[in-house]
């Protein structure tokens, strides 16, 4: 028994003038030789094994062969060319070849850009059942049916990879360039989609409770009982004369923008600032109105100039307008019972206030020269305070 002389250890069949024995009819068809030249021409072209007049008669020779079996080649099938068996073959090989590859990367720029284009065409106001028929279109809807039940949730990076995903994403962008919701989906499903938009974007009190904790701590809020189906969130005007504050028990709707300034305000930056205003008399006439520093920061009394006056109209009020020493009614002065420094907790208590007038006040309220005098006290520390 003789053995192929080319390397492929079969038995020999043919043998050839040099006088070598081969497997196969030709030493190029056998086994080994074809592996060995496969891996020595793996990714060349014609032109760069044969040159390129022998390249050109090459592939006339090729496209007569195709003619000369099935007639003309061009708009036939792989099934048509060569076989259901081959073609299986060819198209398995391609597929892997071409798997996660874009039109550009496979034929360039401008080949890609007419094939597109002539696919466009092709497919533009074409069904499925005039393009494959009536069965082929109902199995591809079933099986789209249950694509889109798989994929339902997910983004396009979990369907079909990151490099396909960024593609996909550029294209979509492009398609949805300076175009309405109606140019896109027409306007049936444009009305649709915008109402599932707004249904999903809209604010409600349980989604602020849950994102923005401050907030809900600090702003009371309820749904307006007037429209129960909307759902409109309704707060308190932060001025406590105004008949929509918490201290007389109103509410107001205030407006989308209001809710963010006030968000950004309290969650982010971190300041109580951007309160709620039902109108601009309010606003304007609110003392905590564009109030951006420390009312106490220069004055050593824990109260404002405003509660002072305050103050002092009801000690007034209380007394008859009257010094409760002297009974005068001229140069009335307000003075602390109890002095500030010693219990600044009372100090805008009424009960804590007596009407004196500006001799009395000297004389009885601070008096001079004394162990109790304003000079003495605000230099002394009390030890007993509890």
């Amino acid at each position: 028994m003789k053995l192929c002389d080319y390397g492929c250890g079969k038995k020999a069949k043919y043998q050839f003038k040099n006088g070598k024995w081969c497997c196969s009819s030709h030493w190029s068809k056998c086994p080994y030789i074809k592996k060995h030249r496969s891996q020595q021409l793996k990714g060349k072209t014609y032109e760069e094994i044969h040159g390129q007049e022998k390249a050109k008669e090459l592939k006339k020779l090729r496209s007569e062969r195709l003619v000369g079996k099935t007639g003309w080649s061009k708009n036939k099938t792989y099934e048509q060319l060569y076989g259901e068996e081959k073609a299986q073959s060819i198209k398995y090989k391609q597929s892997k070849k071409l798997k996660g590859k874009t039109y550009e990367e496979i034929l360039g720029k401008e080949k890609a850009i007419k094939l597109k284009k002539k696919q466009s065409s092709m497919r533009k106001g074409i069904s499925w059942q005039q393009k494959f028929g009536k069965e082929k279109a109902e199995k591809m809807r079933v099986s789209q049916s249950i694509r889109n039940k798989k994929n339902k949730g997910k983004t396009y990076e979990e369907r079909y990879g990151i490099p396909k995903a960024k593609c996909l994403k550029k294209r979509m962008a492009k398609i949805r360039k300076n175009k309405t919701y109606d140019q896109l989906y027409g306007k049936k499903q444009a009305v649709k989609i915008k109402e599932n938009i707004s249904i999903k974007n809209k604010r409600t009190i349980k989604k602020i409770e849950q994102k923005y904790l401050i907030f809900s701590r600090i702003e009371e809020m309820r749904y307006n009982p007037y429209k129960p189906d909307e759902q409109e969130i309704q707060v308190h005007c932060k001025n406590h004369n105004c008949p929509n504050s918490k201290e007389q028990g109103g509410w107001f709707t205030p407006s989308g923008r209001e809710i963010e300034q006030r968000l950004f305000a309290l969650e982010r930056i971190g300041v109580d600032n951007s309160y709620f205003y039902c109108c601009e008399e309010c606003k304007i006439k609110c003392p905590l109105y564009n109030l951006r520093s420390d009312p106490f920061k220069d004055s050593s009394n824990p109260y404002t100039n405003q509660e002072y006056n305050i103050w002092k109209t009801q000690v007034l009020k209380q007394d008859d307008y009257e010094c409760q020493m002297c009974g005068s009614k001229k140069d009335l002065h307000c003075h602390h019972i109890i002095p500030i420094k010693l219990e600044p907790m009372f100090s805008l208590d009424p009960d804590n206030g007596i009407c004196l007038c500006e001799k009395c006040h000297y004389k009885y309220g601070h008096k001079i020269g004394t162990e109790c005098s304003t000079g003495n006290l605000a230099n002394k520390i009390c030890q007993n305070r509890t």
